[in-house]
């Protein structure tokens, strides 16, 4: 969890508000650096894509050059994620801790998603999802308001008001990393 602070900086949570997008597909936003979607085959939330020219004020190691992901991409990557997240967690020595969730799908059903895309320096493309308990959505709005649609959210708290979660899934390799 230090190295994940540590590579992370503070990031303004007060830019132009996008609106939610209710079909099944995408929207984008007026700034057109972040696109709301909604796969309601994977989870109840909502997820947001950022555009390879979206800054998220996060350093990203390994990074050759951003991309936006598709919707496609992004719902292949969440089957990744979901099928390997206990594995992918006994693999990082900060994270064997973490529990063994026997349905992933429905545990992080409740969880909106931030993706950000990136091509590694071996050419394979990557796609962070970045993971926020809306289990209690006023809470996550007292802290970050609409700002989750437009920003990479970063709270610092303690304890944290809700869980938030970060994996890599290298798409090349069809592998999920619980560290970026």
């Amino acid at each position: 969890m230090n190295r994940f602070i540590a590579l992370l900086k503070i990031v303004s949570l007060f830019n132009l508000v996008c609106p939610f997008s209710f079909g099944q597909t995408s929207q984008t936003s007026s700034n057109s650096k972040s696109t709301i979607i909604k796969l309601d085959s994977l989870y109840k939330g909502y997820g947001v894509v950022f555009s390879q020219d979206n800054n998220p004020g996060i350093v990203i190691s390994d990074l050759k050059q951003r991309y936006t992901p598709s919707v496609a991409e992004i719902t292949a990557a969440e089957q990744i994620f979901l099928s390997q997240y206990n594995k992918a967690n006994k693999a990082e020595p900060a994270r064997k801790n973490a529990k063994h969730i026997n349905n992933p799908k429905s545990y992080f059903n409740k969880y909106y998603r931030q993706y950000i895309g990136f091509i590694d320096n071996r050419g394979n493309k990557n796609i962070l999802i970045h993971l926020i308990d809306f289990s209690k959505p006023r809470k996550v709005k007292k802290y970050v308001g609409d700002g989750w649609k437009d920003n990479f959210v970063i709270v610092f708290a303690q304890p944290m008001p809700f869980s938030i979660l970060t994996y890599r899934v290298n798409m090349g390799e069809n592998k999920l990393f619980a560290s970026f």
